[in-house]
């Protein structure tokens, strides 16, 4: 996808909803950031990280009205896919995705992704681990601490992505395919707010 003069909201602003907002900037997308809390509630690396960049602050705002003119919603991981202005914008058609997807289609790595319940870090971890000592140029990103958005632009053709991925962030996937994946136990765990 083509991100250049598209209205992108990102939604969440941890370390994985600034590294999207910043991806799509670098895209040429037009920015809007959102997060249920403000600007002075945020960590302050967040902050300074979105202190870099010209974006639309809709922080701590009402974004249901915003909804009916962005092109592409990006949701950070932990982000409930039940939000009312989430279902909005799945209900006038618009494209919503996690931050995994955003990440997949800049990257020109070949993901492994690893999803469950538990042992999701350890095992993408020790994957990451296999890869690299195989000679590949290996990523391991997501949910283990770096977002995928933060080192898209960064992969090259015959790279490795190791991602963890977790189950909300499967809900707002639509081409998102990686070469291998491992699911790993699934048992109740979080309640979810669908």
């Amino acid at each position: 996808m083509d991100y250049r003069g598209k209205k992108a909201l990102v939604v969440g602003m941890a370390k994985s909803g600034a590294a999207s907002a910043a991806l799509l900037y670098s895209l040429g997308a037009d920015v809007i950031i959102y997060d249920s809390k403000k600007r002075q509630d945020l960590p302050p690396d967040i902050t300074r990280e979105l202190s870099k960049y010209h974006y639309t602050d809709m922080l701590g705002q009402d974004i249901i009205p915003l909804i009916k003119d962005i092109d592409i919603m990006v949701l950070s991981p932990g982000v409930p896919p039940g939000l009312p202005f989430i279902q909005e914008a799945r209900r006038l058609g618009k494209r919503v995705i996690a931050e995994i997807e955003l990440g997949f289609s800049v990257s020109k790595a070949d993901f492994i992704a690893i999803t469950g319940t538990n042992g999701k870090t350890t095992t993408t971890a020790l994957t990451g681990e296999i890869f690299k000592n195989a000679g590949f140029n290996t990523f391991v990103l997501g949910n283990i601490g770096v977002p995928i958005t933060q080192e898209a632009l960064n992969t090259k053709e015959g790279d490795v992505v190791v991602a963890e991925t977790a189950a909300l962030q499967l809900d707002a996937i639509i081409d998102y395919k990686p070469v291998e994946s491992a699911i790993l136990n699934i048992t109740e765990d979080h309640p979810q707010n669908h």
